[in-house]
């Protein structure tokens, strides 16, 4: 059960890292245009950013919680 529960963690641990630099190129894209329609697409990257951000500094790698666990 223990080894469970590391592997559901650390998946999320990497959705968090894919969607962070995912959301840090989709946000670099947007700036580089000046247009309206992309500072509205760049308010939902920007809430990606954040919450997967979140995600990295929050969640500790899989050596650290099999030492926690």
């Amino acid at each position: 059960m223990k080894q469970w529960v590391i592997e559901i963690i650390h998946n999320i641990d990497i959705l968090c890292n894919v969607a962070f630099w995912i959301s840090a190129m989709a946000l670099f894209a947007l700036s580089l245009n000046g247009d309206q329609s992309a500072k509205e697409i760049a308010g939902f990257w920007l809430k990606v950013f954040l919450v997967s951000l979140f995600g990295v500094v929050v969640i500790p790698s899989k050596e650290v919680l099999e030492a926690m666990l």
